[in-house]
């Protein structure tokens, strides 16, 4: 298979290159092999994969889940096993955190719930002093599940192109900094029972649901740098717009083990089990009708389009994530091969 060093590769090979590594895909063909180079030799998870924290980022609908790496497959992604996939209420955790006279105007309300929490708890719950502790809070709980490398999904400033900036996207990104200020600051100051912090990394949703747009197209092939191959897979440089349908639906193909993307996922626990028959809509024939009750109790309203809608994003980041850092460890065993190849060619000539 003829072969080529990465200065000689064409604009569309560079960019595959880096889409295939979830980089960018834009600029000159000198920063695309920069790109690469970089991308190689930084690797996104540790030798032997270790445990990934991916967090798709909301107030009431802070999702995220816990998933440990095997390397021991061919693929990083072959040896997936999901050991946490849960949703939270941030406001639900702010409440014994507020004033004492805003807790007071609290027992005295006469209206529903919802409705207070609209009115009151909302906004004491905001505040810097309270939202503070609940991120530091929102922080320790999280490192207790002792990941190796954390993700945090990025956070827009508006929502569907338009002028306005959403008060409600305000104190998304509010927590959103709050917590990387935590996560930071636990870093630096060593004061966690871990022999080493885990990585910390902000993920573009832009770059995730596109990815699997083409499932075909999310491993690198083996004549991907040959020079056999003119033309390739055309990435435009705005990525496209999934919806959350396409996002669930390209979810549930990998729980349900579909051949084309070559991704196994293994389930750790009942509750974990649970969220993901309710994602495939898996029937009861799988279970007795009592079996299915005890799973099922305390997880009422799971099945939810919101509540799947996020749970959904946090697994598709960290599943992306792990091929990402497959398809850095083949394209660098590609590159290394064809460059040997060259400088043997040179040494020979010479």
């Amino acid at each position: 298979m003829p072969l080529r060093t990465l200065s000689s590769l064409k604009s569309w090979q560079l960019k595959q290159i880096c889409f295939l590594m979830g980089g960018p895909v834009t600029g000159t063909k000198t920063a695309l092999e920069a790109n690469i180079r970089r991308c190689i030799q930084k690797p996104l998870l540790p030798k032997n994969g270790g445990r990934i924290l991916s967090i798709d980022m909301g107030i009431r609908n802070l999702a995220y889940t816990v998933l440990d790496v095997s390397n021991e497959g061919s693929f990083l992604t072959q040896g997936l096993k999901i050991q946490k996939w849960h949703k939270l209420d941030v406001l639900d955790r702010t409440q014994g955190l507020l004033p004492s006279e805003v807790l007071s105007d609290l027992t005295k309300q006469t209206t529903p719930k919802s409705e207070v929490i609209g009115k009151l708890v909302a906004n004491a719950a905001f505040t810097p002093s309270c939202l503070s502790r609940t991120a530091y809070d929102l922080a320790l709980e999280l490192l207790a599940h002792r990941p190796n490398t954390i993700l945090v999904e990025r956070q827009r400033f508006r929502s569907a192109g338009g002028a306005n900036i959403q008060e409600w996207t305000v104190r998304v990104n509010m927590l959103e900094g709050m917590l990387w200020a935590c996560l930071e600051t636990l870093k630096q100051s060593q004061k966690h029972n871990m022999p080493a912090f885990p990585q910390m990394y902000e993920v573009s949703p832009k770059r995730v649901a596109p990815f699997w747009e083409h499932v075909d197209q999310t491993l690198p092939h083996s004549d991907l740098l040959s020079l056999g191959k003119t033309t390739g897979p055309c990435l435009s440089s705005q990525p496209t717009k999934i919806d959350k349908k396409r996002r669930m639906q390209y979810l549930r193909d990998m729980l349900n083990g579909t051949e084309a993307d070559k991704i196994t996922l293994d389930f750790a626990n009942d509750e974990v089990r649970v969220v993901a028959d309710s994602m495939t809509h898996m029937r009861k024939t799988s279970m007795d009708q009592s079996s299915r009750r005890k799973r099922l109790k305390g997880m009422e309203g799971i099945a939810s389009p919101e509540k799947l809608d996020d749970l959904t994003d946090c697994m598709l980041q960290g599943i992306t994530w792990v091929r990402w850092e497959e398809n850095r460890r083949l394209i660098a065993n590609m590159v290394e091969a064809f460059e040997s190849l060259q400088n043997m060619k040179k040494a020979d000539i010479g």
